[in-house]
């Protein structure tokens, strides 16, 4: 069984099949998330604001030691509503050399925000996700182009997502707020083969319905009789995924 969300069975009225419902909560089969990768794609679209505020835009290298790190990416489609499995993010080493570092991992707060500028403070101005996770290393030996990926921060992501305005296709900012330490990384003036990356996979609950006078030949996805199917059974047979929700309409259910 996945180790995803059960599937939910939601019931506008008590019906006395607990087999068929036991089934249903049940239907899980192993489903697979959606997964999918952004690049940064633009000079503009990573910076780096030391404590003085001043914020470095298209000069190659960002480092781990600045107060805020932001990794800005486009056309991010993601549906609204999708459930956010993992979200991790992908920088590469620009030296060789031995460090360590410490930093918070999180979002910007907003729905579809704009690049960066050399304004002062123009990332820590930024509202951010209340979620953050710590992206800590021990000492590490680093060669040029080496992959540095982030623990999973997908709790940062999934507030993005949840947001009211946020659609399929909007831009979204990652950053990173110092604790100690540091590393240099490759921002994508520095390099479009090393240009950071956001690794996102996520899945989207789909609600499906079952009401007595709807047909099993359905697709069960719509609450009216052409379009629900007839049977718990039969949506306890079929192929959801995690988070997916089976309404049970009120009414008789003969033979269940």
């Amino acid at each position: 069984m996945s180790s995803g969300r059960l599937t939910r069975l939601r019931m506008s009225s008590i019906l006395d099949v607990p087999l068929a419902v036991g089934l249903a909560l049940l239907a899980v089969c192993d489903c697979r998330a959606v997964d999918v990768t952004f690049t940064v794609s633009s000079n503009t679209d990573d910076a780096d604001e030391i404590s003085s505020g001043t914020v470095y835009v298209t000069d190659g290298s960002s480092f781990f030691s600045s107060t805020r790190m932001g990794f800005r990416f486009q056309n991010v489609t993601i549906p609204a509503g999708a459930t956010i499995t993992s979200a991790t993010l992908e920088v590469f080493s620009n030296s060789n050399g031995t460090t360590s570092f410490s930093v918070d991992i999180l979002a910007q707060d907003a729905d579809s925000p704009a690049t960066f500028s050399t304004t002062a403070y123009d990332l820590t101005t930024r509202p951010i996700t209340t979620a953050q996770t710590l992206w800590s290393t021990g000492s590490v030996s680093y060669t040029v182009g080496q992959s540095i990926v982030s623990p999973n921060f997908a709790s940062s992501i999934q507030e993005v997502i949840d947001r009211s305005g946020w659609a399929s296709g909007n831009s979204l900012v990652v950053m990173t707020t110092a604790n100690s330490g540091d590393k240099g990384i490759f921002k994508r003036s520095g390099s479009t083969t090393y240009a950071p990356q956001l690794h996102i996979s996520y899945t989207v609950p789909t609600v499906y319905y079952v009401r007595p006078d709807g047909s099993n030949s359905n697709s069960g996805t719509g609450s009216d009789a052409a379009n629900a199917w007839a049977s718990v059974v039969h949506a306890a047979t079929q192929s959801l995924s995690p988070g997916d929700t089976v309404y049970v309409m009120a009414g008789s259910y003969v033979g269940e």
